[in-house]
């Protein structure tokens, strides 16, 4: 090790001995955070079913330098379940996917059926040092980005 290197890492190690000495906190922290749970009433506009599908082939060519070569595609689309919902704002939304969660959704609601939908609000939240007391934890703003559909049951009348 040269003598350049030995006083760069010097450098390096006293600024990095420095700002953990120093408390440098960073000025605002944002987290994705969940709302408790929530319901809606609504009811099951549709559902909706797709079949899977798979298909493979394989194809020949040939190489610059004439050689034959062969290649294999495959293609697979999972089978795939839905339902699509109007909630009591009358905004419609669709929950649909290839796994057993879908599935069952799909199995336990038909068209018409009058549901609870359960769900949480997702919020971009930033926080800041606004009272100035060091601590970056007071709310400085809190967007709601997304929803996450947790269930939907039917209605017993």
């Amino acid at each position: 090790m040269n003598n350049l290197q030995k006083y760069i890492g010097t450098v390096f190690g006293v600024g990095l001995s420095l700002s953990t000495l120093t408390g440098c906190k960073p000025s605002e922290r944002v987290i994705k955070e969940h709302s408790d749970l929530m319901q809606e009433k609504g009811y099951v506009v549709d559902n909706l079913h797709s079949d899977g599908y798979h298909k493979s082939k394989l194809s020949m060519g040939m190489t610059m330098k004439g050689k034959l070569t062969f290649t294999p595609t495959s293609i697979t689309v999972p089978e795939t379940w839905g339902v699509v919902f109007r909630c009591e704002h009358e905004n419609k939304f669709v929950i649909s996917g290839s796994i057993q969660r879908h599935k069952d959704l799909w199995s336990k609601l038909d068209p018409q059926t009058e549901v609870t939908i359960d769900y949480k609000e997702i919020y971009r939240t930033t926080y800041k040092d606004v009272d100035n007391d060091g601590e970056v934890d007071d709310v400085f703003s809190r967007e709601l980005i997304d929803y996450d559909f947790i269930d939907a049951n039917p209605i017993k009348k």
